[in-house]
């Protein structure tokens, strides 16, 4: 009997495509498993096509089957931590850095968290590999979690999927806001193009989406907005602020070009992290400073500066 913990990059996945990627059984082995029975999810028989969630522990009662050995890609730094407890870890990604590997592997914040943690891999036999709890676009920079522990994985991943987590971002956007916006809008995905096409009205398989926008300084036909995520949908920030008139600087899937103010990137940063910790019950805020390119965009748009605590 082997256990394997999920960890968040594999959040949302069928079992038995987890299960292929995570032993060396082959398909047809692990498919006969569980119609057998032989595998559990958190104690319960499952489907193949049962859904995992980080945390969830996965047994397998058969011989000689193994998981895959853990390799570490040495010599990758860790991004500034920003807070670390021994159960969650929390850093500020910076730009152009993917939060998880593609399908041809490589550098990646879930590798570097998994060397910086690696002695909680080696001690677990390589049944967990803590991972990235909340991910951000590659070009989007900011605080993301995660979790050292599989119950810190449930939790975190629980509070995340319940909106119990505070996130707040900062953007630089084309045109000037002058007032805050509660913005509501239901989303379809566009798989051709990789980005969410957006409607006011809902319809069938739409995916809600809700965000406060509010602006913090205008100048130069360029606003600095704080964005706070009601829901957490994929590329929410971008397409809401695009289909209210008021598109991310360096976006080119929803927004405009960054050229004119040094953007190599979209414009979008986030700032804020607040959660109860479950341990303690205490408040958990997390908060870290712009990066120096959207700084540098601000100042020269005229906008200035631009201070994260004042903003928060």
């Amino acid at each position: 009997m082997i256990e394997l913990v999920v960890s968040q990059d594999y959040s949302g996945s069928r079992l038995d495509r987890f299960l292929t990627k995570n032993t060396d059984l082959p398909h047809g082995a692990l498919q006969r498993l569980i119609r057998k029975g032989d595998v559990k999810l958190n104690g319960k028989k499952a489907n193949a096509n049962s859904s995992v969630t980080a945390g969830d522990i996965i047994r397998i009662y058969a011989a000689d089957v193994k998981g895959r050995s853990v390799e570490f890609m040495e010599g990758l730094p860790l991004p500034e931590v920003i807070y670390e407890d021994d159960f969650i870890l929390a850093v500020n990604k910076p730009p152009l850095l993917a939060s998880q590997p593609n399908e041809r592997g490589g550098d990646c914040l879930s590798e570097r968290i998994k060397l910086y943690l690696k002695d909680i891999v080696i001690s677990s036999g390589g049944s967990y590999v803590p991972g990235v709890i909340n991910r951000l676009d590659m070009n989007t920079s900011g605080i993301v979690l995660c979790a050292k522990t599989p119950k810190a994985a449930r939790e975190l991943s629980a509070l995340i999927a319940e909106g119990k987590i505070q996130r707040e971002y900062i953007a630089i956007v084309k045109g000037e806001l002058t007032k805050t916006i509660k913005a509501i809008h239901y989303a379809l995905p566009d798989e051709a193009h990789n980005k969410m096409l957006l409607s006011d009205s809902p319809s069938e398989n739409s995916q809600r989406m809700e965000s406060v926008f509010a602006p913090i300084k205008s100048a130069g036909g360029y606003t600095a907005v704080k964005a706070m995520l009601i829901t957490g949908k994929k590329h929410q920030i971008r397409a809401q602020l695009a289909q209210l008139g008021y598109p991310v600087v360096g976006d080119m899937k929803y927004g405009v070009s960054g050229i004119e103010l040094g953007m190599k990137r979209q414009a979008l940063h986030c700032y804020m992290l607040g959660l109860t910790l479950w341990y303690d019950s205490s408040r958990l805020k997390l908060v870290c400073d712009l990066p120096r390119d959207m700084g540098e965009g601000l100042r020269r748009c005229g906008v200035g500066e631009v201070g994260v605590v004042g903003v928060g």
